[in-house]
């Protein structure tokens, strides 16, 4: 298979005043495609009280039961831009699309005609992956160093991925165990087991190979009998993230994974595409 990355950032939009109720067309993800949004929730806050009267009543409570205001506002943020962006997906306005859960507790959208999505957010940057007919997940982390992580290296990785690790400049250490461990959590997220698939064994020494931006086949471990296809990220710069995604339905054709910037003053503005037109396209 051929693969392309084609980065793309929305266009700027004008805001219209109030909120529409409803979509007047649907933004079209082909069958062999993967759309990556990326979107600083710190451009949103003003954005806060629209985007919490589009939640439903379990999402709402379930922001009440954050400890401090902050986290609440982060979990608004992040909950209410994934309900536009499905809502640009499936015609709807957002408070309109169900998000419930399918097997293994993996989050999904009812009723979604086979739309696909995945979230994840670090330090204040939230990347939502969402596919068609495809299994997906994503994972985006600050680069930093923690003080466990080479912990987690002999814990949970096999003898190659410590040799390799653990002779790397102690400077390349913290980037090179996030991309990693990125990649070991899009993989979960993409099976649906998140992290529970550790119990299976060492996790392969095949999450520290560098293939760049190309989607290359990865299994947790070296028992795992289903691969995804994994490609890696970097959202900006401090950041990495990866995508991982089932190959079944994708035989025949070219995978695109096409990244977005979701512009903040575009966000309300579901009128001005086209049947078929996606957000940010030239």
């Amino acid at each position: 298979m051929q693969y392309q990355l084609r980065r793309l950032r929305a266009a700027a939009l004008h805001e219209p005043s109030g909120f529409p109720s409803s979509a007047s067309s649907t933004t079209h993800v082909p069958d062999g495609t993967i759309h990556i949004w990326k979107a600083c929730l710190s451009r949103y806050r003003s954005c806060v009280e629209r985007f919490r009267t589009t939640l439903s009543a379990g999402e709402s409570a379930r922001g009440d039961r954050y400890c401090s205001e902050s986290l609440r506002l982060s979990y608004i943020l992040r909950r209410g831009i994934l309900r536009l962006l499905l809502g640009w997906y499936l015609g709807l306005a957002p408070g309109e699309v169900r998000i419930g859960t399918g097997e293994r507790g993996k989050p999904v959208v009812k009723g979604s005609r086979g739309v696909s999505f995945n979230t994840s957010s670090s330090g204040g940057l939230a990347l939502y992956a969402i596919a068609r007919n495809c299994e997906i997940g994503v994972d985006v982390e600050v680069v930093r160093w923690e003080s466990d992580f080479g912990q987690v290296v002999r814990d949970f990785f096999d003898r190659q991925a410590n040799e390799y690790f653990w002779q790397l400049p102690t400077a390349l250490r913290p980037e090179a165990f996030f991309r990693a461990w990125t990649r070991v959590e899009a993989v979960g997220k993409a099976y649906g087991t998140g992290l529970a698939c550790l119990e299976e064994g060492p996790l392969s020494w095949r999450f520290f190979q560098s293939k760049g931006n190309a989607p290359h086949q990865l299994a947790m471990t070296s028992a795992s009998a289903h691969p995804c296809l994994v490609a890696d990220l970097t959202p900006q710069s401090g950041y990495v993230g990866a995508v991982a995604f089932s190959p079944l339905g994708y035989p025949k054709q070219d995978n695109s994974i096409r990244e977005f910037e979701l512009d903040h003053a575009a966000i309300w503005n579901r009128h001005s595409f086209s049947p078929g037109e996606t957000p940010g396209d030239a």
